[in-house]
Parts: structure tokens; sequence; C-alpha cells
């Protein structure tokens, strides 16, 4: 499809993970999706659930997130203090509910804190209800803290965030957290794109 090819080479050569999204850019970025979108319309995620299933990788977030967050303490259900942390990378492993169960899904982000390395994995489940075919239901129910190396280990990165003395690295929450949506515009074997009411996020297929 020329329009995604468009896309992802636009996003290739105007933007660089780790820089500020600049306002140009994010109105090209929006305006190219939009074509896309437009082309095939919202994927019906109940008839093919199967669809979003795999690891994505996020090329392009409106909201700055591939540069720095300062939501972490959202982020963390309350647990951490307001803080600005950089993200170099983010992943999505999805699996997609079935009749029996709701969906996985995973998000791992790859951050850095005062020159420590470490994961930050949320842990949800996911619907999709039939009158509302390509809006995932997000309930968060898991947060892990994982160092990248082990000579830092849990307690450089407990110190490099500030975490309180009484909170697990491995944080489990009852109940879940959410639902909170998030609306899939579109979706493909390699392309998915999702869009909130200020932001769209482009994310790849690695996996």
């Amino acid at each position: 499809m020329a329009a995604k090819d468009s896309l992802l080479a636009l996003i290739s050569e105007r933007y660089q993970p780790g820089t500020p999204v600049t306002p140009d850019v994010d109105e090209a970025v929006k305006a190219a999706a939009a074509i896309v979108e437009e082309e095939t319309g919202p994927p019906d995620l109940v008839k093919s659930p199967a669809l979003v299933n795999g690891i994505w990788q996020l090329r392009f977030d409106s909201r700055d997130l591939l540069h720095t967050s300062k939501d972490m303490a959202r982020m963390s259900g309350g647990l951490l203090p307001e803080q600005s942390i950089r993200i170099d990378n983010c992943f999505q492993e999805l699996m997609a509910p079935t009749d029996v169960a709701p969906g996985f899904y995973r998000n791992t982000m790859v951050m850095e804190q005062a020159g420590i390395g470490f994961l930050y994995q949320s842990t949800a489940s996911f619907v999709v209800e039939p009158e509302a075919p390509n809006v995932f239901q997000v309930s968060f129910s898991t947060t892990s803290f994982i160092p990248l190396k082990a000579s830092d280990g849990p307690s450089a990165v407990r110190q490099a965030l500030n975490m309180p003395a009484h909170m697990p690295m491995h944080h489990v929450q009852s109940p879940a957290i959410g639902p909170f949506p998030s609306t899939v515009t579109y979706c493909d074997d390699t392309l998915r794109m999702n869009r909130g009411s200020d932001y769209i996020a482009v994310l790849e297929r690695v996996a």
C-alpha cells in the first residue's frame, strides 16, 4: 500500500526517537496516517481478533513518549512519585481475547534514569465489545521494574526512581486499574495505529 509506505518513510525521514516531536512533524504524521485510515476504515477486531496478535514496536507517538515521560506516577498506578524519565524504546505484546479468556496485553519500555537502565513492564487484560469492534478495553494488573545490567541490580533502580521502601519491584494491582479505552484505527499484518483525543501512535509488528 503506497499510503502506508509513505507514512513509514515520513516517520523515518523526519522523526528520530529520542528527540522531541515538533508540531510540524506531528501534523505531517497525523495527516499521512489519516490517508492510510481512509483507505480501509477501522478494523473489526471481533471478526478478526488474531489480527493484533504479536509483538509491536512503537515507531512514533505524538505524546513524545519516545523521548521523556513526565507521567510516571500515573503509569505506575500512583506507586512512584512524579518525575521525568527517558524512554528509549517501547514494545507491546498482544494476544487477542477468546471465547473463554480476555486478551493479554503487555507494554515493555526500555528506560533510563540517573544513568541506570531498566525495563518497565505493565501487564493487562483486554476485551473488545461488539458495539465497538476496534476499541480495546484495557485493565492493568501488574507492574515490574527489571534492571538491564546485573551490576546495577534492584537497589540501583530503586534509588534512581526514588522508589518508596515499601514498593516491590513487581507489584500486583488488585483490583486491576481500568478499563481504559484504546482505539485501533488501522491494523494489518505489519502496521497498527491507535488514536486518542489528542494523539496518534504508530506501531510496527516485529514478531
